[in-house]
């Protein structure tokens, strides 16, 4: 006789009549707002997208494959390009050379470098002289002694080294089908040393460093010529670090490329309802650059923003498949987690700001950490839409190492959103994981009842500190807040005054119109503090419409797409797509409280975030057998 089996926690939870009349009251919920108008009005994305294409985007379509001659003509142009054409063979013959050629270039210019390193070093009496040009000289002498012992050809070392094919293979996307199979390397070394000379006495007058760096720059710039999809992988890594003018350049740059594999008929492109309110919104901004009160000073933000919105088309267009998807979710964590270790070393080592907290009234808070960014509430808006990201990777991962690693980076991720104490990025990611939850499972409507009745005990768990700044949300004699309501009442006057051209882009307008609706004490303010005003304020109330056309269709199509996911694949993408649909609405939420946008590299984000929720959903719709957009091929 068998024994019988313990009830288990769900057993008796089930038996449970206050879980059971919860759970019920859950389901109910749920029914409703799928069969309701709201779940109607919710889902309708499809119908909608159907009648777009249907309409006049039908039209459009076939007068641009009516021009077919010209795009062929202009393909034929590139292909037959003489700087592409020298390019293209002066990498593949750099590739074909052997190693032992690199090891004689890196030696002769090696030596010359060192020596003229160590004259300065003299110059200098060795005491003042700084230790990284020395650096470089061992590790470029170093180098090329390791290649003489070698007769393989690049190709061959790159492509069969674990590190350098996974940077090509997996990082950067390169078919492995366009290495060549060659194994030994040719080359002339006399060729490499006079090479050598010639740039080793370039380093006499321009660093090392700058060389390697030129020849870096050149790699990446012909590398994203091929592969565009790359280019929008390290934009979306490097935000994280790199200055606005370089991001700038590298979306700038790899819209070009992409415009030119799409004329080349080597990429295609879709267009969609939400592809056409985001379009809309461009052309708002170029309208708010050019006329402005604030003359040619709203052209250079407007011009900066227009540029970061390409990042949305880009990856919409490029990430056409499960690896790039994959790519560009891992750039996106290996810079959060890089920006929350620095931010925790800052917190627990480094010097804490106490710029922007009223250090009278919240004086337990010793500072607050801004990372790799200038303000901590800018800190906390990227994490917001990075959070439920790593959240999903960890549902997702089927290994116990998977998870671990991705709860260890949630973990660090949420210590360094902590310590940021930024009030609206707290209401952000728990609207976020709140969202999240809800869609993923009923059983959270359950919790969150349960949750409500134990607020009381909150002050019993949470530390001090964390009471104090949360129950201080509203708080007028708090100095933020009573500062961002004054602001608020001047900035509902500018947009009731500008309803329909708004004032202009940037701070150039709003600092010369505010002062005129300021309140007595705060004369002087950036920004609206808050995302749809400051968006009102600046193109006007038919801007903002149109930015809330954008969410809306967002919203549409991912309700669509998690009501059509049913299992295997479709779950999957669900889950990604439901983390960064949950992660663009937990910003926007903070953005009540902040101009989220305000903050170049945070606006670069929110577009890219959005087109890769987007890009998910596309994707996962055909591999599931569902063409949800028709495609242009140029």
């Amino acid at each position: 006789m068998k024994p019988k089996k313990k009830p288990s926690v769900q057993a008796f939870l089930n038996g449970s009549l206050l879980y059971s009349s919860f759970d019920r009251f859950a389901a109910f919920i749920y029914r409703k707002a799928e069969q309701g108008f709201f779940g109607g009005i919710m889902t309708a994305y499809q119908q909608e997208d159907r009648a777009l294409h249907g309409g006049l985007f039908s039209r459009f379509a076939a007068r641009l494959n009516a021009s077919k001659r010209v795009k062929h003509s202009f393909a034929r142009g590139c292909e037959q390009s003489a700087i592409l054409g020298f390019f293209d063979r002066l990498f593949r013959g750099l590739g074909d050379l052997s190693l032992r050629v690199y090891g004689v270039f890196l030696l002769v210019f090696g030596l010359i470098y060192t020596a003229s390193t160590v004259y300065k070093a003299w110059l200098y009496d060795f005491a003042d002289f700084p230790e990284i040009p020395l650096i470089v000289c061992g590790a470029t002498l170093l180098c090329g002694l390791l290649m003489l012992f070698s007769g393989h050809s690049l190709t061959y070392m790159l492509s069969q080294n674990r590190l350098f094919s996974f940077l090509l293979f997996s990082v950067i996307g390169v078919r492995r089908a366009s290495f060549a199979e060659q194994k030994t390397g040719r080359g002339r070394l006399w060729i490499a040393a006079l090479a050598g000379v010639l740039f080793g006495a370039c380093s006499h007058f321009v660093p090392a460093l700058y060389l390697y760096a030129a020849a870096l720059g050149v790699i990446m710039l012909y590398t994203v010529l091929l592969i565009p999809e790359f280019g929008v992988v390290a934009a979306l890594f490097g935000l994280c670090f790199l200055p606005t003018m370089v991001l700038v350049a590298m979306v700038s740059y790899t819209f070009l490329c992409y415009m030119l594999k799409l004329w080349r008929g080597k990429r295609t492109f879709r267009f969609s309802l939400l592809d056409g309110a985001v379009t809309l919104f461009f052309l708002f901004l170029l309208g708010g650059g050019l006329f402005s009160v604030g003359g040619m000073g709203s052209l250079y933000p407007a011009l900066v923003y227009m540029c970061f919105l390409l990042g949305y088309f880009l990856m919409v267009n490029l990430m056409r498949n499960e690896a790039w998807i994959k790519r560009c979710v891992i750039a996106a964590v290996t810079g959060s987690a890089c920006v929350s270790l620095y931010g925790l070393y800052q917190n627990f080592f480094g010097v804490q700001d106490t710029t922007w907290q009223d250090t009278e009234m919240f004086d337990d808070i010793t500072g607050r950490v801004v990372s790799t960014f200038e303000n901590p509430n800018v800190l906390g808006e990227y994490l917001v839409m990075i959070l439920p990201v790593l959240l999903a990777l960890m549902i997702l991962s089927k290994r116990v190492s998977g998870r671990f690693t991705y709860f260890l980076l949630f973990g660090l991720s949420c210590a360094c959103l902590l310590y940021t104490w930024s009030r609206g990025a707290w209401l952000g990611i728990i609207f976020a994981m709140l969202l999240f939850f809800l869609v993923y499972t009923r059983k959270t409507m359950i919790l969150c009842l349960c949750g409500l009745a134990a607020l009381p005990f909150a002050p019993f768990v949470l530390p001090s500190s964390i009471m104090s700044r949360i129950t201080s949300i509203g708080n007028l004699a708090d100095s933020s807040t009573s500062y961002r309501v004054s602001i608020w009442e001047a900035a509902v006057k500018m947009a009731r005054d500008f309803p329909i051209s708004g004032i202009g882009i940037g701070n150039s307008a709003f600092s010369k119109v505010y002062p005129l609706y300021s309140l007595a004490g705060i004369e002087a303010a950036p920004h609206a503090h808050n995302l749809f005003l400051q968006t009102a304020i600046e193109i006007g109330i038919p801007g903002l419409l149109v930015l809330l056309a954008v969410v809306l269709f967002f919203v549409q199509a991912s309700f669509g797409f998690f009501r059509q996911c049913k299992g295997g694949q479709m779950r999957q993408g669900k889950l990604l797509s439901l983390a960064l649909f949950a992660g663009v609405m937990g910003v926007l939420l903070q953005g009540m409280t902040d101009y989220i946008w305000y903050n170049y590299r945070v606006y670069l984000m929110f577009w890219l975030v959005l087109g890769l929720a987007e890009a998910v959903r596309r994707v996962a719709l055909e591999v599931d057998g569902i063409n949800a957009i028709p495609e242009q091929k140029a």
